[in-house]
C-alpha cells in the first residue's frame, strides 16, 4: 500500500526482490533507507535492484491511473507521517515509476535528498523534463546502478544535494 496524490491511497505493483516475511526497517527510525548490503535480498534481487526491473511492474498501476511514469515516489503510509511539511508539495502531483533523483542520483541513501528532489519536481514540471527524465532513466536501467554511500556524492549528487 502506498500513498498517491492528493493522500489517496493505492496498492502498488512490484517485482519481489526480497525474501518473503522478511523484516523490515521501521519507516519512522529510518525512512525511505536502503541498505547497502541487504540479507533479506533474494538471490536475483541485487540484480533485479541494480537494473530496476523490480519497477516494470509499476506499469499496471500507470494504466490504472494510480501513477503515472514521471512523479515523486508514492510513500508508505508510515514514511508520509515523518515527511517534513515543506516537501508536501510532492503530494499535489501524481506519482511516478520513475523521478528526479531515480534519473540523476539513483539509489542515494539520503531521504532528505530523496523528498526534496520529488518536491522539487512538483514545483517545476514541465513535459520537457518528464521527456529528459524518462530517456535518463533508461539509461540508468540499461548501465544499471550500484548502490552508493552517502558521504561519496558524485558530481549528479553535488548539484542537487543544494536542493534539500
Amino acid at each position: 500500500m502506498r500513498i498517491g496524490q492528493f493522500g489517496k491511497p493505492f496498492l502498488i505493483y512490484k517485482f519481489r526482490s526480497m525474501k518473503e516475511n522478511a523484516a523490515s526497517f521501521s519507516p519512522i527510525e529510518v525512512p525511505l533507507h536502503k541498505l547497502q548490503s541487504d540479507t533479506r535480498l533474494t538471490r536475483i534481487g541485487p540484480f533485479i535492484r541494480k537494473h530496476k526491473i523490480d519497477e516494470l511492474a509499476q506499469l499496471f498501476n500507470v494504466f490504472a491511473g494510480d501513477m503515472g511514469l514521471v512523479g515523486p515516489r508514492p510513500l508508505l503510509a508510515e514514511e508520509t507521517v515523518t515527511a517534513e511539511e515543506k516537501y508536501w508539495d510532492r503530494f499535489l502531483v501524481l506519482p511516478g515509476a520513475t523521478g528526479l533523483w531515480q534519473a540523476f542520483i539513483p539509489n542515494t541513501n539520503s531521504p532528505t535528498l530523496k523528498l526534496a528532489c520529488d518536491a522539487r519536481y512538483a514545483r517545476i514540471r514541465s513535459w520537457k523534463l518528464d521527456m529528459r527524465l524518462l530517456f535518463r532513466t533508461v539509461s540508468v536501467v540499461f548501465k544499471g546502478v550500484e548502490e552508493k554511500q552517502l558521504s561519496n556524492f558524485s558530481g549528479e549528487e553535488k548539484k542537487y544535494k543544494k536542493i534539500a
